[in-house]
């Protein structure tokens, strides 16, 4: 399975145009299977464009969503495409809230002749007390779904020296650090991949193209993964820290 993660800012681009179809070509470029996203918008204050199904047809794609701010009849948060079978399994805002509403969505996908995948797409706080805590939750969370799976996401964790997603590798194997943002020089590893019950069979690697560094201000980030051998756990260690 080809995953890719992406925070695409509202669609909006480096040179302030909002623009859906250049998140697509991107995201086209990178031919996934399934497409974790984060800060995807329809609301009317924001142009009203229903990103996530534009996207999704585009790309002929299956779609489901994770709300998290809402106006009128449109919203913001996450979402998930895939174009095998999918179904949300649980949607949730976090307990800890900072500047605006966080959560996470778990979906499961079926691999055509493979697996059932477990996808969990989440975008943590600014604040790095609130964002501390959402990642206690979702490690706890986590701890108690079933792999193959793959978490996704912008975890907004940057000083690798503060050791916080330190809970989130007691039940996972997260993925060595990519830095991602800013997408004209990107220096910060804010999106990140953790897998339980998988093995990495290429990446994680950052997308650089013209086209992803002025698309969004964040840079999509892919990785290539299959189900773990039964009774063979996935490495982890000191060569995954971020």
């Amino acid at each position: 399975m080809r995953l890719v993660s992406y925070n695409i800012h509202s669609c909006v681009g480096t040179d302030g145009r909002r623009d859906p179809a250049r998140i697509a070509a991107v995201l086209e470029q990178l031919e996934p299977d399934v497409v974790a996203l984060q800060e995807v918008d329809s609301r009317v204050s924001r142009g009203g464009l229903d990103q996530a199904t534009i996207l999704a047809v585009r790309l002929g794609m299956g779609l489901v969503e994770g709300p998290l701010l809402r106006e009128h009849i449109g919203h913001y948060g996450n979402a998930l495409l895939s174009r095998w079978p999918l179904r949300l399994l649980t949607e949730a805002e976090f307990a800890a809230q900072g500047r605006e509403r966080r959560g996470w969505m778990e979906v499961e996908i079926l691999e055509p002749d493979g697996p059932t995948w477990n996808v969990v797409v989440t975008h943590l706080d600014l604040v790095s007390s609130v964002r501390s805590a959402q990642l206690a939750e979702l490690a706890a969370r986590v701890a108690g779904m079933d792999g193959p799976l793959v978490l996704a996401g912008d975890l907004n964790e940057w000083r690798p020296w503060l050791r916080r997603l330190d809970g989130l590798r007691k039940v996972t194997q997260v993925l060595a650090a990519r830095a991602s943002f800013p997408s004209r020089l990107p220096v910060l590893a804010l999106d990140r991949l953790a897998l339980k019950g998988a093995v990495v069979r290429a990446g994680p690697i950052v997308a650089t193209s013209p086209l992803a560094r002025c698309a969004s201000d964040h840079l999509p980030l892919w990785v290539e993964v299959g189900p773990a051998r039964a009774g063979r756990r996935a490495p982890s260690g000191p060569a995954c820290r971020a």
